[in-house]
């Protein structure tokens, strides 16, 4: 008995298994996040937005650049000034338009390209 038992178990949880691989569900609809770092650098923006030094279209943050190629598309480099940070590479940044973000880095997102768009351009 605890043998079949143990069988119609095994099978369910195959199937349940086999289930969930046929659907197309994305994992941000969840609202986790697929690339940590670049929502750790978004929240560093947005919560350090108000006390940045703004110069053309960058922001200088405690020893890090900012730079916005567009108002919905910023990365985030360590360094100074835009001279220092020419030959390194990005900690993480946010497009706006990317698919994969989540429904609260599209709302954080958003505040931050509106802030831009209305103290720097």
């Amino acid at each position: 008995m605890i043998v079949i038992s143990n069988i119609f178990w095994f099978m369910s949880i195959i199937f349940v298994i086999v289930s969930l691989m046929n659907l197309d569900f994305k994992i941000e609809k969840l609202g986790i996040p697929i690339f940590l770092n670049d929502v750790k650098w978004t929240w560093f923006v947005y919560r350090n937005k108000e006390r940045s030094e703004i110069i053309d279209n960058y922001l200088l943050i405690d020893g890090y650049v900012i730079v916005f190629h567009y108002p919905w598309l910023w990365c985030v480099y360590e360094g100074n000034s835009y001279e220092e940070i020419r030959n390194k590479f990005s900690l993480g940044g946010q497009s706006n338009k990317s698919s994969y973000l989540t429904w609260w880095q599209k709302i954080i997102g958003k505040k931050i390209e509106n802030w831009y768009i209305e103290n720097v351009m």
